[in-house]
């Protein structure tokens, strides 16, 4: 019999099958050398298609990439500075950033290696990471400045002008990140289903899938 901990990290790798496998069906396909039959995974969920023509979702693209690389340079710039505010409480929320920066990147990512016809998955994917990221980013870099503006206003001693630079840089990647959400909240898009065939094949396969994941589940 499995233990409590087995138990549970079993329930736990049965959702993460169900979610990541729920929206394949398995279909027979001819071999490429026409001898026999071979089983492929067709996808049978949702299709977010965006409204962007192919020039459009590439401007889309290189936008999204270059701000990341900007917003990336100009914060290892502000952090790479020896100056009195990087030794103070003002690192808290700038050091914090980073996360934030990463997770914007994951979703750039996941853009660039898709089409403007996203499964699901996909879209939700990058959606989460673009919209948390920056919303996330935005703020910290907005306290990153309004910490830095109280840190250079009761520390008079430790003004100059790269201090002066750095909290500009901080307003600069919080409009970046702004720039984010503006822009992707403007691209929509239009849900679209599979195709008959395929959502009959999944119809056909639902019954003995439900079986299969709590098989998965339910093993010992």
């Amino acid at each position: 019999m499995l233990d409590e901990s087995e138990n549970g990290e079993r329930k736990i790798l049965g959702k993460i099958f169900q979610r990541n496998f729920i929206d394949y069906v398995p279909t027979r396909v001819p071999c490429n050398n026409k001898k026999g039959y071979r089983v492929r995974y067709v996808y049978s969920g949702e299709i977010f298609s965006l409204d962007l023509g192919k020039r459009s979702y590439t401007r889309l693209k290189m936008a999204f990439t270059s701000l990341a690389v900007l917003l990336s340079a100009l914060y290892l710039l502000i952090l790479s500075r020896s100056v009195p505010s990087n030794r103070s409480y003002v690192m808290i929320p700038a050091s914090l950033c980073l996360f934030a920066i990463g997770y914007v990147w994951m979703g750039v990512i996941l853009l660039l290696t898709s089409s403007a016809q996203m499964r699901a998955w996909e879209y939700r994917s990058v959606n989460r990471r673009i919209m948390c990221g920056a919303t996330l980013g935005m703020i910290l870099f907005a306290l990153a400045f309004f910490t830095d503006v109280v840190f250079l206003s009761t520390q008079t001693d430790a003004w100059s002008w790269w201090e002066a630079l750095l909290c500009t840089g901080y307003a600069l990647c919080a409009a970046m990140l702004s720039a984010y959400l503006v822009i992707w909240r403007n691209v929509t898009y239009q849900k679209q289903e599979a195709d008959a065939e395929v959502k009959k094949i999944a119809m056909r396969y639902q019954e003995s899938r439900e079986d299969l994941f709590d098989l998965f589940q339910n093993k010992q």
